[in-house]
């Protein structure tokens, strides 16, 4: 979505964008952004606890665990952190989504249901209603 702050004039340019389940694999988040030097990084799963925290705008579990946004042009803002509001596992673990603008840009880094065998995808339009409802 083009935010209505953005303005009409703005000069078009191509953006690299890498939307990536990290699989809570340390230092790969790091590693992605030097290899590949996206202009924005979409991630699920990352393991908050091995990156470099003030790089990223995060939801994440006590453990370290959720979504992230990374911007190299522009520092996110008007950051949401939307919880599920269904819980997996028994109600212990909630999906995390962070959403943040980044030049004029509204991202999405989504986790939701992920087509484990046997899951109930019921909680699933919640949490993407959740996300859309906005602040």
């Amino acid at each position: 979505l083009i935010s209505p702050h953005a303005p009409d004039t703005m000069p078009s340019r191509q953006l690299t964008i890498i939307v990536q389940n990290l699989q809570k694999k340390a230092g790969l988040a790091g590693k992605l952004a030097i290899q590949f030097t996206p202009d924005v990084l979409l991630l699920q799963e990352i393991n908050m606890s091995s990156e470099n925290a003030q790089n990223f705008v995060h939801h994440t579990s006590r453990l370290g665990y959720g979504t992230a946004i990374r911007s190299i042009h522009d520092v996110p803002k008007n950051v949401r952190r939307v919880k599920s509001p269904a819980g997996e596992a028994g109600g212990f673990v909630f999906k995390k989504t962070t959403v943040a603008e980044c030049a004029g840009v509204q991202y999405v880094s989504f986790h939701g249901y992920n087509g484990t065998p046997f899951r109930d995808v019921a909680g699933l339009v919640p949490h993407i209603q959740a996300v859309l409802r906005g602040p």
